[in-house]
């Protein structure tokens, strides 16, 4: 409860189509497992082993959010 799934994706080139990677996931997987946003990332955090550090995915998503949240503040704060 109060969490939401959101995909992490290192793209090829320069695909970046958020659209397309969500309606990929309609009826491959469940809904209450269907990404609510994409978010796109150059290298995904690993280890030494060379695994992904789930805690460093946790912070790419956070710092996103913020960003969006200083956006808004900014669009928000700039209006007459």
């Amino acid at each position: 409860w109060g969490e939401v799934v959101v995909a992490v994706v290192v793209p090829k080139g320069d695909l970046r189509d958020a659209e397309r990677i969500l309606q990929f996931c309609e009826g491959r997987i469940a809904r209450f497992e269907t990404p609510r946003e994409v978010i796109f990332v150059d290298e995904l955090p690993r280890n030494a082993m060379g695994k992904i550090v789930k805690e460093g995915l946790q912070d790419t998503i956070l710092q996103c959010e913020r960003n969006k949240t200083r956006a808004n503040e900014k669009r928000t704060s700039s209006r007459p």
